[in-house]
């Protein structure tokens, strides 16, 4: 067995436990010692330094590392988790140029660190602990991470594997870091048992998450066959629509939803296909899908029907049309939202005191700032500053945005009231 070797060997050992780290601390000031160290050497002991937060001493090893090998990329990774984002970001970016295993590795940290993604961040973990030799430390923590990730089957296929590689590799690992693992497995799987459609749903989330849409698509379907919690299911077909709903995936949304109603009459799957075909500007498919919904279907229709005709009529601009519709709505049932659209048609039609009547109406079932925001704009184009300077000011009450800033800068400009104004404006340009 070759130095580089055990070298490589070492680089997770450490991690499993406190216990491990000072043990191979030692172990690897006795390489140095021997003559025998490599910049891999050096870069494990700033990384223990740093688990054990002796920062100083870190950057001192990391950077003989990086003085032996300046293509060390995993050196690289380690430099930049010692300092600040904006100065290790350069660091997490050299290691992916030069290329290496560790690539993964870097993602999952400028994953977090630039975009606050820690969902991210696991999936490149994940990658990370696969594309990785079969020593005791990443079978620890790729077990650990599989029962992160709901596979419950991958972490107990790995328990064999690690109990050898501990034997072989003459490691000294904690009953309580055993423990940690066997408990967490053991829990895991008796909730699998026990809520299997909530983890398959939850698995499904995770997989959508890491790019693997067709497994997740398939384990929902596969669950919905064979499941017997209708509330779980049609949690799982949710999560799904609105998977590619929020991405923006209109067609693939459509696509679910078909699936879907092949199979059952799922109310979700009309609203979401109707909203998709409304994003596509297919307006005249959205409009004749909800008629033959309200026609053909017992479901129950009054909840999001009358609102949501409305709704698609104001988007092609037929607001007459788009009036009956929400006023249908707020004859059933003194919906806040139709109110709101209300106005918004009433003021397309230049109707500004019914307008507002309507969004006052609103207002008094619930709060909302769109609506102050509309209120405020209204009177500030009909010449009532003092009006409109209240309203704005209960917006932003709400929600301190751009938007409601420059409005309120407009409206204190026309009352002259310059040096608040340029206030205003200076906190809008720092929100945009």
């Amino acid at each position: 067995m070759t130095e580089n070797f055990i070298v490589e060997n070492q680089e997770i050992d450490y991690y499993i436990s406190p216990l491990n780290g000072i043990w191979m601390w030692f172990k690897l000031q006795r390489v140095i010692k021997s003559g025998k160290a490599t910049s891999m050497t050096y870069n494990n002991l700033a990384e223990i330094c740093q688990w054990y937060g002796f920062y100083k001493k870190a950057r001192k090893y990391v950077l003989k590392a990086l003085r032996m090998n300046k293509n060390n990329a995993l050196a690289y990774i380690t430099l930049g988790n010692l300092k600040d984002f904006e100065a290790g970001k350069k660091y997490f970016l050299k290691a992916l140029k030069i290329g290496s295993r560790y690539d993964y590795q870097a993602l999952a940290y400028l994953a977090v660190y630039e975009r606050d993604n820690y969902k991210e961040s696991v999936v490149y973990y994940k990658r990370f602990f696969e594309c990785q030799s079969d020593d005791a430390g990443y079978v620890y923590w790729r077990a650990l991470l599989n029962v992160a990730f709901l596979d419950i089957g991958a972490a107990v296929k790995d328990l064999p594997l690690l109990f050898k590689k501990i034997i072989n590799e003459r490691l000294y690992i904690p009953i309580s870091s055993m423990g940690c693992l066997l408990f967490a497995i053991l829990w895991s799987g008796a909730l699998e048992l026990c809520f299997r459609e909530n983890f398959i749903v939850a698995r499904a989330t995770m997989l959508l998450n890491s790019d693997r849409e067709k497994e997740a698509v398939d384990m929902i379907f596969d669950a919905a066959s064979k499941g017997k919690n209708k509330k779980h299911i049609e949690n799982g077909y949710y999560y799904l629509l609105n998977f590619y709903f929020d991405r923006k995936e209109y067609k693939k949304c459509i696509d679910i939803a078909n699936k879907i109603l092949i199979k059952e009459k799922f109310e979700g799957a009309f609203i979401y296909k109707i909203r998709s075909y409304v994003e596509l500007e297919e307006y005249d498919k959205a409009i004749e899908l909800m008629k033959t919904v309200k026609e053909n279907y017992k479901i129950n229709y009054s909840l999001w029907g009358d609102f949501n005709i409305g709704v698609v009529y104001y988007r092609m601009k037929d607001y007459d049309n788009a009036l009956k519709y929400f006023n249908k709505r707020i004859m059933s049932n003194q919906d806040p939202e139709a109110l709101g659209y209300k106005g918004i048609c009433l003021e397309e039609t230049d109707c500004y005191e019914e307008a507002i009547k309507a969004y006052q109406r609103s207002l008094e079932y619930k709060q909302d700032d769109r609506w102050y925001y509309r209120i405020a704009n209204l009177y500030y184009r009909m010449n009532d500053y003092e009006e409109a300077l209240e309203n704005i000011n209960r917006s932003l009450m709400l929600c301190k945005d751009s938007y409601n800033y420059n409005l309120k800068g407009d409206i204190l400009t026309s009352l002259k009231r310059i040096k608040e104004a340029r206030a205003c404006y200076k906190k809008a340009e720092g929100l945009e």
